[in-house]
């Protein structure tokens, strides 16, 4: 609308209008596509991501599902693992308690994909 009108294709008097109107379509076609999004995606997470895979068990909870796979989303993060080795219990930058963010039989430290047995304590192997 603005080049349009700055090139004397619109008439001074419409200029308000135009943009007014171009305002409201734009946000009109977001929000509409936003709730469209919603719809089509809100029947696959109703169920849960365990459920729809077809497992016939309950769900094994996180605990278990770390201890498996002897990581989760703390010990992959470089900026978590240095927060909680160096700086816990400074003001604002607390690490958490009562969570588990290490598996219960691997060491606290940042974990590698494929060098698991870094993380595994010698009196194991």
């Amino acid at each position: 609308v603005w080049w349009s009108w700055r090139l004397g294709l619109i008439p001074n008097h419409l200029v308000a209008l135009m943009m007014l109107l171009v305002f409201s379509l734009v946000t009109t076609i977001y929000a509409l596509g936003l709730q469209t999004i919603d719809w089509v995606l809100k029947p696959a997470t109703d169920t849960g991501v365990f459920a729809n895979s077809g497992n016939k068990a309950a769900d094994p909870g996180y605990e278990k599902v770390m201890d498996q796979c002897g990581y989760t989303w703390w010990n992959v993060n470089p900026v978590y693992v240095l927060k909680a080795r160096y700086c816990p219990d400074i003001p604002a930058h607390e690490i958490h308690d009562g969570v588990q963010c290490w598996p219960k039989h691997h060491r606290c430290g940042f974990f590698q994909l494929g060098k698991e047995f870094r993380h595994v304590p010698r009196a194991r192997w």
